[in-house]
């Protein structure tokens, strides 16, 4: 069978070319991250070299022990890992690739005119080979994706972090230094973000986790977004996305992104460019979060500083005493924890937000007009007062109420 083997070996290398070619073209179209222009060339290089060590190993006996991991393959994980691309992309390209290179052994075994049952020995032998050549090399390249990470992580927490703080703190600093040590650039425009995971065990690092989350929001704005991550604790991030103006990330891909990591949390501030900007967008974000944190379950995973009644009702958190008053004597019976007043409460947000108008809340909420009126009139009769009395604040205790959810409310009006 050795003969056989060693046949095989020398048809593959006969298909180098081609065989390289299609694992390269699968890996980059079915793996998150490795289809990245920037990539493409190391990801070639590192299918080349581990194919040429199989055919190797195939056509002259060689057994895994002597063998060596390939230069390129080393280097590939490296770079994935400087550019912040999970681990997991790293471990399906090794399977992926197997799966096509099985292919190919497959179409030449077929061809040998061998006994089906040699056939099949040497299926199940060539198939064990590579089943033990993934499993040793990917122990190899994720200790290197690792340990770059982890370099890459404290080099973020250090000298990064501490540059971060002087552009915070409105200290003149080198945009090209900036750039050398974040490897991100103050010229773009930025969109700042927490990411943290609600209830985070102090034991633990979340670190990671949140930087690997990071990689994959930043995939939600587009292929390349740069961004840049700087831990503040075990549990909490701060991060800037460089983005376009306005530009907000694919709402499913960023729903899939917090799905990966249980708990994760994210709030964004609005997009500004430059230094002033890097700064105005962070504390635009920390307002955002204050809001989610004051809301706990109730307002999305992911929350924007830019969206309606975010920005007013991260100051009126600051005293949520005063505004759980101000909410209650606003809304009164209208603010309570039932689906009839929270149907009611958003009839009545309509109404407001088309000037009192039956008719265009009717067709902006596809209703008949006569139950629009009915419900407004319902809705007053549980807030007990009039609608004319204050229809600029109802209007946004209606929107802090629908942002803080039942946090808004006084204790005693639910059950805590």
């Amino acid at each position: 069978m050795e003969t056989e083997i060693a046949l095989i070996g020398q048809r593959l290398s006969e298909r180098f070319d081609v065989i390289c070619t299609e694992m390269t073209d699968t890996i980059a179209t079915k793996v998150d991250y490795l289809d990245e222009p920037e990539l493409l060339a190391m990801l070639s290089a590192s299918v080349e070299g581990n194919v040429a060590t199989i055919v190797t190993m195939l056509s002259n006996s060689i057994p895994l022990q002597r063998v060596q991991a390939n230069p390129a393959a080393i280097e590939y994980a490296y770079r994935l890992a400087q550019r912040g691309i999970p681990s997991d992309s790293l471990r399906r390209a090794y399977h992926l690739g197997s799966e096509t290179l099985r292919t190919f052994v497959f179409e030449e075994i077929l061809k040998l005119e061998s006994p089906p049952e040699t056939k099949l020995e040497m299926q199940h032998y060539i198939d064990g080979l590579f089943h033990r050549y993934i499993d040793w090399i990917t122990q190899d390249i994720l200790a290197v994706h690792a340990e770059e990470t982890r370099h890459r992580l404290e080099d973020s927490a250090s000298a990064t972090s501490n540059l971060v703080r002087e552009v915070l703190d409105q200290q003149q600093v080198d945009s090209h230094e900036f750039e050398k040590h974040a490897h991100y650039r103050l010229e773009l425009t930025h969109r700042a973000a927490m990411v943290w995971v609600d209830g985070a065990n102090p034991g633990v690092d979340s670190t990671p986790g949140l930087s690997a989350l990071t990689s994959r929001i930043a995939r939600a704005f587009g292929q390349s977004t740069p961004h840049l991550f700087t831990a503040v604790d075990r549990g909490l991030a701060w991060v800037w996305f460089g983005v376009a103006r306005r530009q907000r990330p694919d709402p499913d891909h960023l729903a899939r992104a917090l799905d990966e990591l249980p708990g994760s949390r994210i709030a964004f501030g609005s997009t500004e460019k430059g230094a002033v900007g890097f700064r105005c967008s962070h504390g635009q974000a920390e307002a955002a979060m204050r809001v989610a944190l004051a809301a706990k379950k109730d307002t999305p995973r992911a929350i924007f500083y830019g969206d309606p009644g975010v920005a007013i009702t991260s100051v009126l958190v600051h005293d949520m005493d005063a505004t759980q008053a101000w909410v209650g004597d606003q809304l009164r019976g209208l603010g309570e924890d039932s689906e009839n007043a929270a149907r009611l409460r958003e009839t009545l947000s309509c109404f407001l937000a088309n000037e009192s108008s039956h008719t265009r809340t009717a067709a902006e909420m596809n209703l008949h007009r006569n139950t629009v009126r009915y419900r407004i009139e319902k809705a007053m009769e549980l807030r007990g007062k009039p609608l004319a009395s204050t229809p600029t604040d109802l209007a946004m205790a209606l929107q802090v109420r629908e942002i803080l959810g039942l946090a808004a409310l006084e204790k005693g009006q639910h059950a805590e």
